[in-house]
């Protein structure tokens, strides 16, 4: 019966469903997204692989890195010289005077694959060439990987025994001692391995996924707190004083805590694993020893993969049972129980802080390692070899957490079975927890007297944010914006930091400045080029030495990045002179970080940031008109003064401030993406400086343009946010949620998957706005964007309709 209450309750299987939707729709845009970072196109470069490992996976790995690496070096080859075509077609000058004779060295070093080239030049695809050199610069880091795995089990192996020959490692009994010769023992067993070359990234991808294992406890706390229903309904003592209401449940309820701990394990994993064999592929290589993995290098247990994989989630299993467990036992324990769970608040924070900050050679890294944040993500501690500083032995990172595990689980099982048999329900708080209770209560004294001042207004923000736990949902959308941010630190060459420096000092109107500083720039230029010719001509009669040629040479190639600056410039100062010359006004503008944060660089940023923020209001206004049929009040208030109109107004403005409050976020942590990479400056200068917004059909200064971005996709989110107010109003809170995903999110969902033809039905396209906008013509992406606005009207006329049609106030 307790089973069937909590496991298959609506509330747990909804969010098991969305959650488990949003663990696998993370997961999919982090592979696309670093694809995306990598320069390439995951779909092509997966089948590139998936093809490839077809036709060697039978091969030994020397033989597999011999022939990959000829393609790669082919593939490499071939790159080169569409490269240097492509630098011919669009700069015949700068071809000359840069790349010409590297490409001479290329085709004398590679004749054969010169002569293939010249043949079938026209159906070489850059992209296609990018695809399949990083699919085979995969296959080639993994078959060196495989090669040389037994010289570096023997190199661990030998460097324990030259360690072990240094008197001051060579104490008997001390750490060091311990630690070399547990490391020898531990990598015995892997010195005769076989080893074979697969598909990696299906395994490594999820395991590098760290936010399942915060679902996953989301899961099972909800699952907590459904055990203390009956405190809040008042049935506390009634359901203590029956004859299987203490142990009995208490017993059941652990249980239960290990089978849904259990069950979300182990559905996540293979929902995740499916998902990253069908992307990835690697099916066939589940048999071969996990060691294959470079990932698993210092894995010390000889297994295959697909033996890892079911251990890998046990694990987990009996890892997140801690944490789950120690709340059950807090919260049992404390008859209170939003002061339990603000205990296991601190609990967290103090442990997280250790996880985070204790260093791990401190002497009490057994702090950072036996830690809940490690039971909750154990991934490092079961892949990684590391024997820590226990106080006073060394003891395995591996053992450790499994013993420290099973030890934690049955305790707090044991102390949670005792604890709800022990403590009576009106029983006297102890002092720790009296004290607990009376801090609490001032607290709780000043909450309320804030609330109990609040308007309308602030009453039913209040509902919407504390009573339906829409602030929880704000939090999660907070985390998942901050987890989909990409502050990887960009490496910036030569060429982009000349470029950069100009339009710090040149960027705005065309100027005498901006052509006398291209004019200098273009003298020195030719300045080395005229150098290295003289030097060319002296050294072929004698007068100067090979040396002093080579220098010139170096300097000569030195400026290569000065010459790919150079191009870029005149490139921009050409766009501007053209759009005057056509009437438009435009300036010197830096492009990149406008690109970054409007043009086709962020789209995939942008659909996501619309994605999440739809669904965050999904959730949240799923119960705004819907709370109230629950808690049986509807008619209640239909039929006092202000119930209706006056109510809806205040609904209204509530929801606005709540969605104004979605869009703020997304608004703010996309700038913070942006801005850690690039600088926005000349925001005044016209909008058609942007090469690639010089399709629009308007001119206006690049800051009102963002602002006009900005606030249409402010209106378009008000928007949804009325329309599904409209069918929280119709339906109940868990019918709201479901429909409206189905009409907002699943299309949106579809077309990111690459169904084009649902970006017709997508809501997150007209959010997003920019690709809209720039793929349009003329004025035709207003046509949507009304389209969806009119929604909205409509939304709030029809709501008006259903809550006054009856007259009222």
């Amino acid at each position: 019966m307790e089973i069937k209450r909590v496991l298959i309750s609506k509330k747990i299987i909804i969010s098991f469903f969305v959650l488990l939707a949003v663990c696998i729709g993370f997961y999919i845009n982090d592979q696309y997204r670093n694809a995306e970072y990598n320069g390439v196109q995951l779909s092509a470069v997966c089948s590139e692989e998936k093809n490839l490992m077809s036709e060697i996976r039978d091969l030994p790995a020397d033989q597999i890195e011999d022939k990959i690496s000829r393609q790669y070096e082919y593939v490499s080859v071939i790159e080169q010289l569409l490269s240097f075509n492509e630098s011919k077609k669009d700069d015949y000058d700068m071809y000359v005077e840069v790349w010409q004779d590297q490409e001479k060295e290329i085709r004398n070093q590679y004749p054969e694959i010169a002569s293939e080239f010249d043949k079938h030049k026209e159906s070489y695809n850059a992209q296609e060439l990018t695809n399949k050199d990083y699919a085979l610069n995969n296959i080639v880091k993994r078959a060196e990987y495989v090669n040389g795995y037994s010289d570096y089990i023997k190199s661990v192996e030998s460097k324990a025994q030259q360690m072990n020959s240094i008197s001051i490692f060579s104490q008997d009994n001390s750490l060091s001692s311990q630690n070399i010769q547990l490391t020898a023992e531990a990598y015995k067993p892997l010195e005769n391995l076989s080893l074979k070359v697969g598909s990696d990234f299906s395994v490594t991808t999820v395991l590098n996924y760290d936010l399942i294992h915060y679902i996953i406890l989301a899961l099972n706390i909800i699952v907590v707190l459904a055990f203390v229903e009956e405190r809040k309904r008042g049935f506390w003592s009634m359901v203590y004083a029956t004859p299987n209401g203490r142990f009995n449940l208490a017993v059941k309820r652990c249980g239960i805590l290990a089978i849904s701990t259990t069950i979300l394990c182990f559905v996540m994993y293979f929902a995740l694993f499916v998902t990253s064999f069908s992307i990835y592929g690697g099916v066939s290589d589940l048999f071969r020893n996990v060691q294959s993995i470079e990932m698993f290098q210092n894995f010390v247990f000889p297994m295959s993969e697909i033996q890892f994989l079911f251990v890998y989630v046990l694990i987990n299993v009996l890892a997140q049972l801690v944490p789950v467990y120690m709340m059950l036992f807090i919260v049992v324990i404390m008859q209170n129980t939003n002061l339990a769970f603000g205990v296991c608040g601190i609990i967290f924070a103090a442990e997280f802080l250790l996880y985070t900050f204790l260093p791990s050679q401190s002497n009490l890294a057994i702090l950072k390692y036996m830690n809940l944040f490690t039971f909750i993500n154990p991934t490092e501690a079961i892949v990684k070899y590391y024997n820590i500083n226990s106080f006073v032995i060394l003891v395995n990172l591996f053992s450790l957490l499994i013993i420290s595990a099973i030890i934690f689980t049955l305790l707090f099982a044991i102390f949670s079975i005792i604890g709800a048999g022990k403590k009576y329900p009106n029983k006297t708080p102890g002092k720790i927890e009296s004290v607990l209770l009376r801090f609490s209560s001032k607290i709780r004294t000043v909450y309320w007297k804030c609330v109990e001042k609040l308007g309308a207004t602030g009453t039913e923000l209040y509902k919407i944010l504390f009573m339906q736990k829409g602030i929880i949902v704000l939090l999660a959308f907070v985390l998942a914006l901050f987890n989909s941010l990409n502050l990887r630190t960009l490496n910036i060459s030569e060429k982009d930091s000349i470029v950069n420096e100009f339009y710090e000092t040149h960027s705005g109107e065309l100027n005498d400045d901006v052509y006398k500083y291209v004019a200098d720039l273009e003298n020195e230029i030719n300045a080395v080029d005229e150098e290295l010719a003289n030097a060319h001509e002296d050294y072929n009669n004698g007068k100067i030495s090979e040396d002093k040629y080579y220098n010139v040479s170096q300097k000569y190639d030195a400026y290569d990045s000065k010459r790919e600056a150079l191009k870029i410039i005149n490139e921009r100062i050409s766009y501007v002179e053209d759009a005057k010359k056509n009437g438009e006004d435009a300036w010197l503008v830096n492009p990149t970080g406008f690109e970054y944060l409007l043009g086709s660089s962020g789209y995939d940023r942008q659909q996501n940031f619309a994605l999440l923020s739809v669904f965050c209001i999904i959730i949240i206004m799923s119960g705004v008109f819907s709370f109230e049929k629950r808690q049986l009040v509807s008619d209640l208030l239909n039929s006092t003064s202000g119930g209706r109109k006056k109510l809806l107004r205040k609904k209204i403005l509530c929801v606005s401030l709540i969605a104004t409050i979605v869009w703020i976020c997304a608004s703010v942590f996309e700038f913070i993406e942006v801005c850690s990479k690039y600088t926005l400056s000349e925001i005044t200068a016209p909008v058609k400086s942007l090469e690639f917004l010089n399709g629009l059909p308007f001119n206006c200064s690049i800051l009102m343009f963002m602002i006009f971005v900005y606030a249409v996709r402010l209106l378009l989110i008000l928007a949804i946010t009325y329309v599904v107010c409209l069918v929280s109003a119709k339906t109940k809170f868990e019918v709201s949620i479901v429909v409206a995903s189905a009409v907002m999110i699943i299309p949106s969902l579809i077309y990111v998957a690459g169904v084009q033809i649902f970006a017709y039905f997508s809501a997150a396209v007209p959010v997003a706005l920019m690709k809209l906008v720039v793929e349009s013509s003329g004025f035709t992406f207003l046509i949507p964007i009304a389209l969806m606005l009119i929604m909205g009207f409509v939304a709030v006329k029809i709501t008006k309709y259903s809550m006054c049609r009856k007259g009222g106030d």
